[in-house]
């Protein structure tokens, strides 16, 4: 984090009564909450095309094998 802007939050920050700094900290835990499930959602959706991909090249590879074994007859 840049020096000067976490120097600025801290100022504010004891400037605060303890109900405010409850809201804050909130809003903080908010704000890390969400973009922890967008990092999430990410990884599946990463997941989800690679078990497409697999599906598709297992499919692929099971039309081959059978292909092949046909032939051999």
């Amino acid at each position: 984090m840049n020096t000067m802007l976490e120097n600025r939050i801290v100022e504010r920050l004891h400037q605060m009564d303890d109900a405010h700094l409850s809201e804050i900290l909130d809003f903080v835990e908010f704000v890390a909450d969400r973009k922890r499930r967008s990092k999430l959602q990410e990884d599946d959706d990463y997941l989800l095309g690679v078990e497409a991909s697999l599906s598709e090249w297992a499919g692929q590879a099971d039309e081959e094998a059978y292909r092949d074994l046909n032939k051999a007859r």
